[in-house]
């Protein structure tokens, strides 16, 4: 166990047989295969809540409150983060005007789901983003 009760928002399995688990705090802990004791804690994954975790083969993929989209090692080692709060600001009309209006506030990530080389990312303003992760140029 580490530090004090929290409430958990998202969970997901690693490949290892070893569970990871979001909270409101914007940690993550990754949990023994059969679920009693904790391995570890990673602080400051999100700055606020980490509402989903999606595991591949390759990669951990976490998606939070601060608008982040972030990539991880299995072993929780950093690869890349998507803002998309930057990506909002570079989405525009032929005429240049935005097609996402933001309150100035990164957009809440709600959910996140990736199949092959395709990233979905849902907000909490009802949008679903679609990225192609084949190529660097979709979501840099």
């Amino acid at each position: 166990r580490f530090g004090a009760p929290c409430t958990v928002l998202s969970i997901a399995f690693l490949p290892d047989g070893t569970t990871l688990t979001g909270v409101q705090g914007g940690a993550i802990y990754q949990w023994e295969e059969a679920g009693e004791q904790c391995l570890d804690r990673y602080d400051s994954i999100h700055q606020g809540p980490v509402h989903d975790i999606w595991t591949t083969d390759e990669y951990t993929i976490t998606g939070g409150k601060d608008g982040k989209v972030r990539f991880f090692t299995t072993s929780m080692e950093e690869v890349f983060t998507i803002d998309m709060a930057k990506v909002a600001e570079a989405m525009t009309d032929s005429q240049g005007k935005p097609l996402a209006f933001y309150d100035a506030r990164s957009p809440c990530i709600k959910a996140i789901c990736m199949e092959g080389a395709r990233l979905l990312v849902g907000t909490k303003n009802c949008e679903i983003h679609e990225f192609d992760m084949s190529t660097e140029d979709s979501w840099k």
